[in-house]
């Protein structure tokens, strides 16, 4: 897809890849009859924009927008059905340009036809939200189903030139994007502290469960924690995707009853620190917890968080990495109270500007609360 040069090494964020929604669709048959229950879902997608995005038009922006990259990409295999899409755009994007006519998504079992959609491809429906990248260049788009896609399917991806910038400029647009999807897994709470292994979990790119303590880094709880990193880390034996970012996922997680949040601890490690800061190389890394509800993204941290005397003051040296600076230990709750009873969990860490410099997520203890 069209990419911009200077961005075009990071941006593939996000985030949030392969897990974390619950999906939609149509009436079995498509008949738009009732069948024998009452649990088809919604034919009309709900756009959620984030409170933080802070839209403002821009008169003198006569530049089209672009996408830079989606998640997952073209011609991804073996996708969960419970994975959100995530779409990354170049420039902000108006809001009320964003809707499921404009951004379609649909599934079928047969072959790809010259539109790119199976034979029998019915649109899926769900919750679109938007948001941005910590540094503000970047606008991303994330569609999760209102019930899981089917297993073993073509998923399509399109966008149309009706999606525009805060300058009113049409979206340049280019081929759809398709994937297939594998089947769905389970995923136990239990595991979320990664003392009892890696099953049920999943780390695309580079990155796993790592032994502590771990790089001369201070402690996190326990004896094992996670690491997803875009950067030449020799722990690892995959390289991150496209070399611009690594992503961790769950399959669906039972949330516990009177749960109403998602902790986790972590350290955000990079080597742009510090000659970066405030700059546009801003790797960020983000969360992205999805449900029956919809889907919430969250950015965990970035380079950019820290451009200020008093931030630059509270970064360390980890030495055995080579120029690499963490930041304090940090402790994130997203509130999934509204997002169901089941969700996913999806973590990514992202090069934005850059393939040249990595920065690392060490993250532990996922718990509800």
């Amino acid at each position: 897809m069209k990419k911009h040069d200077w961005l075009l090494a990071g941006i593939a964020c996000i985030a949030l890849l392969f897990a974390g929604c619950a999906g939609g669709g149509t009436d079995a048959d498509d008949s738009g009859d009732d069948d024998d229950d009452d649990t088809t879902s919604p034919t009309v997608s709900t756009v959620a924009v984030d409170a933080g995005y802070a839209y403002v038009a821009d008169p003198t922006d006569e530049d089209s927008p672009e996408v830079l990259s989606m998640l997952p990409n073209t011609g991804a295999t073996d996708v969960s059905p419970a994975a959100p899409i995530v779409m990354y755009f170049d420039d902000m994007i108006d809001p009320a340009s964003v809707n499921d006519t404009s951004i379609q998504v649909f599934e079928g079992s047969g072959a790809a036809q010259e539109n790119y959609r199976a034979a029998d491809a019915k649109q899926v429906y769900g919750t679109i939200t938007i948001s941005k990248t910590a540094n503000g260049l970047v606008t991303i788009i994330v569609f999760t189903p209102f019930d899981s896609f089917s297993p073993n399917v073509t998923v399509t991806v399109t966008i149309d030139e009706t999606v525009v910038d805060n300058g009113g400029n049409p979206l340049e647009t280019d081929d759809p994007v398709t994937f297939t999807t594998g089947t769905q897994e389970a995923t136990s709470a239990s595991v979320l502290d990664f003392e009892a292994g890696d099953e049920g979990l999943s780390f695309n790119g580079q990155g796993g469960i790592v032994e502590l303590p771990k790089w001369g880094m201070p402690l996190m709880e326990g004896t094992h924690a996670a690491a997803i990193t875009t950067g030449d880390v020799e722990d690892f034996t995959n390289s991150p995707i496209d070399g611009q970012y690594s992503v961790f996922s769950t399959g669906l997680v039972s949330v516990p009853s009177g749960m109403k949040n998602l902790t986790l601890d972590y350290y955000f490690v990079s080597d742009e620190f510090k000659d970066y800061l405030g700059t546009k190389y801003d790797d960020n890394a983000t969360v992205t917890v999805s449900g029956s509800g919809g889907a919430r993204t969250v950015v965990l941290n970035s380079v950019n968080s820290y451009d200020s005397v008093e931030g630059e003051a509270q970064l360390t040296e980890v030495s055995e990495l080579g120029d690499w600076w963490t930041t304090p230990k940090t402790t994130k709750s997203i509130d999934i109270s509204d997002l169901g009873d089941e969700v996913t969990i999806s973590i990514t860490i992202s090069d934005v500007g850059d393939t040249i410099f990595g920065s690392m997520l060490l993250f532990d203890d996922l718990r509800f609360e």
